[in-house]
């Protein structure tokens, strides 16, 4: 297992346009990825403009070959990346089991 954080900050004028989208990207990922384990999207209730995600995979392969290759993850990032004024992803290996 792994895990991705995904840390965004958009332009004011797109914040809502771009909290829909990932929204939405969230819900593509969880229903047809089976090994997206979790997908859940937050705000920073001091600056709405700032994102915060975070995605959990069952393999390396899920997110490397699988999710970063879907149709809907390549017209997300197409949509959205005019919106971002900063994106930083950083890709988690656990050190401990969870239970």
């Amino acid at each position: 297992m792994l895990a991705i954080s995904v840390m965004v900050e958009t332009y004011p004028d797109f914040s809502q346009k771009y909290l829909e989208a990932a929204r939405g990207q969230a819900k593509n990922s969880l229903t047809k990825e089976k090994g997206c384990l979790c997908f859940t999207v937050h705000t920073n209730k001091k600056d709405p403009n700032r994102f915060f995600l975070y995605e959990k995979y069952a393999t390396k392969e899920d997110l490397m070959e699988i999710h970063n290759n879907t149709p809907y993850i390549a017209a997300y990032r197409e949509l959205t990346e005019p919106w971002l004024k900063s994106k930083e992803i950083v890709i988690w290996e656990p050190l401990s089991n969870e239970k």
